[in-house]
């Protein structure tokens, strides 16, 4: 998978729960952006990370209006920004080293909000079934300077 170096290695917080991505089209092994795959972005969040730490869960997002079942998480990332709908059920695995290669942030927005997401998890569950723990990782950066400390 090629992704963009623009921001490779540099993400500074936390990775979390309903941090806010901009994914090119061509990642997608799912049905999402068929039409578009070799141009493109879209913003993504992140769903969920597995407890191993390895692999994350990535939902693409769209400003086109789904108003179809529950499985469609719809909020503003911002306020002067239109409804963004993220499509719940076209979430895909991804390892968070190919997700420490894309670029944070939409709109200059790189995480939701508390009460946003706490309304995903709401909805991933009314969705899937499936409860969504808490589970961050530390940036690169991060252990690059706990390893000099500690040499």
């Amino acid at each position: 998978m090629k992704f963009s170096p623009l921001f490779k290695n540099r993400i500074q917080i936390p990775i979390k729960i309903g941090s806010v991505w901009q994914a090119p089209n061509n990642i997608w092994t799912t049905n999402f952006a068929r039409n578009k795959r070799n141009s493109g972005m879209h913003p993504a969040i992140l769903e969920r990370i597995n407890n191993d730490k390895i692999t994350a869960y990535l939902t693409p997002g769209t400003s086109q209006d789904y108003n179809k079942g529950t499985c469609v998480f719809k909020t503003r990332l911002a306020n002067n920004i239109k409804q963004s709908y993220f499509l719940l059920r076209l979430t895909m695995p991804i390892t968070v080293n190919e997700l420490e290669e894309l670029n944070m942030s939409w709109n200059g927005v790189s995480q939701l909000s508390e009460k946003q997401v706490e309304d995903l998890k709401w909805q991933v569950k009314m969705c899937s079934g499936k409860i969504i723990h808490d589970v961050q990782i530390e940036p690169k950066s991060f252990w690059k300077k706990l390893w000099k400390k500690i040499r």
